[in-house]
């Protein structure tokens, strides 16, 4: 027992050293591509089309990441009602929110509450930093087991 934590303990620091090398890699292509997406935007500002297509292409990727944000998957509902993709996310933001609700309920059961709360807060969260990883992708692609939970939820009359 002891030796495996041993091996397990001498692994960190090359497993430390592999992710701080490879944070820094991506900080380095994010570092190369910054600067022409600046230009890109400062050059198309200037035209009327330009400022139309960065305020259709970027504010409202931020707009439909508020989909994944709790209660405020109401605010893309509002302002963008006929569009796929925003209505997309919208909903499943909305079970998202849902889950949430379910997980909240877990709390208030002492011991073993607590810790599935915790882990359903958790799985949640992850789950929300995906659908917004989606949105900034454009990808249209469902959550795990949400369209089951999409199921559940309109079998027990919640939509």
């Amino acid at each position: 027992m002891k030796k495996d934590i041993k091996k397990n303990i001498s692994k960190i620091p090359s497993i430390l050293k592999k992710a701080v090398k490879d944070f820094y890699n991506n900080l380095k292509i994010f570092a190369k591509n910054l600067w022409p997406a600046i230009k890109y935007l400062v050059k198309n500002l200037k035209t009327k089309k330009g400022r139309e297509e960065i305020y259709k292409n970027y504010i409202y990727k931020y707009l439909d990441v508020l989909s994944y944000f709790g209660i405020l998957f109401l605010i893309p509902q509002a302002v963008k009602p006929k569009d796929d993709f925003t209505q997309f996310h919208v909903k499943q933001g909305t079970t998202l929110f849902y889950l949430e609700l379910l997980v909240s309920v877990f709390a208030v059961i002492p011991w073993a509450g607590f810790t599935m709360s915790f882990v359903g807060w958790l799985v949640c969260m992850i789950f929300s930093v995906k659908g917004m990883i989606n949105v900034f992708k454009c990808k249209k692609s469902i959550l795990p087991f949400f369209n089951k939970l999409q199921v559940f939820f309109k079998n027990i009359g919640i939509e």
